[in-house]
């Protein structure tokens, strides 16, 4: 009998546990699906002057290839709440409780969290979503720096002449120092492209760039440039067995913050080390070889 009340009892911690360890880990992704389609939303706003109205609805996102997908529940399986006359907007998952109005909410309004559910935040509504210091879905070359090569825009996918060995380009801030940038590229052929960041906007450039590097054997690098000269790689790592190289979008995102580097591709972690060689600097692409590369769209928040 002994034995069955300390059951009970670790039963009964346990089970609320495992609840809320489940309903953190919902709200957690319901937050990032919320923070893409806001930031899909900025981008949507910064081509028409205006968010799409609450008959268009987000759906219109996929329509105009600001987003792939836009779900119409959130990992609760309640259905978002979407408002707008234009010019601002609503965004609303109801959390766990599936009520509107109640503490757990999570809300996105133009493009800043102001409630975060409770769970993974503060628990007090007053959360907010990173800055977004940069967004393009490659309307227009405006905030584009060409610094070697040619650039154009065409439907919406920034590419790098075929006909130049090689191309670079930078965009943002040279103040910026910590922060995140996300981006979709599709190597249609060639030997690679890379991503500049904390980088000057000299065509001599200097900062650090990841590359996507099939010249390589198929490998995922990371190199310090020097005044236009690229060091050898002291970040290495094979792409996975069966990875597609070729004819597929993949996304890359780099994030810096102090001297922690990490790098993602398509979510998953391919390096993750320290490094205090630059402090900040801008953002930028680059394609070498002839390579014939589509930058589809990018994204730069504050860390």
């Amino acid at each position: 009998m002994v034995v069955i009340a300390v059951m009970s009892v670790l039963s009964g911690v346990a089970i609320p546990s495992y609840v809320t360890i489940k309903n953190r880990a919902r709200e957690s992704g319901t937050e990032s699906i919320m923070r893409n389609i806001a930031t899909a939303l900025e981008m949507y706003r910064i081509d028409n002057d205006r968010y799409p109205s609450s008959d268009e609805g987000t759906k219109l996102l996929e329509k105009g290839s600001f987003i792939n997908h836009v779900p119409d529940e959130d990992l609760w399986e309640n259905q978002y709440s979407y408002s707008s006359d234009g010019n601002s907007y609503t965004y609303q998952s109801f959390g766990v409780d599936g009520k509107s109005g109640t503490e757990d909410d999570i809300v996105f309004q133009n493009g800043t969290m102001t409630a975060d559910g409770g769970y993974s935040g503060s628990g007090d509504g007053t959360g907010s979503g990173p800055a977004v210091l940069f967004l393009s879905n490659f309307g227009n070359m405006d905030n584009f720096f060409p610094i070697m090569g040619k650039w154009s825009i065409e439907d919406n996918l920034l590419k790098p002449s075929t006909k130049t060995r090689q191309n670079r380009i930078v965009f943002g801030d040279s103040d910026w120092s910590d922060y995140e940038v996300s981006v979709n590229a599709n190597l249609l052929k060639g030997k690679g492209y890379g991503i500049y960041y904390r980088s000057n906007n000299e065509k001599r450039i200097t900062g650090y760039v990841f590359q996507y590097d099939p010249g390589l054997r198929d490998k995922f690098v990371v190199r310090k440039v020097t005044n236009g000269r690229e060091a050898s790689a002291f970040q290495t790592v094979k792409m996975p067995v069966g990875f597609q190289v070729h004819n597929k979008s993949h996304n890359i995102s780099i994030s810096v913050e102090g001297d922690h580097h990490t790098i993602k591709v398509d979510d998953e972690i391919v390096f993750d080390f320290k490094d205090d060689w630059r402090d900040s600097g801008m953002a930028g692409f680059r394609s070498w070889g002839r390579s014939d590369v589509d930058f589809i769209d990018v994204n730069v928040t504050e860390k």
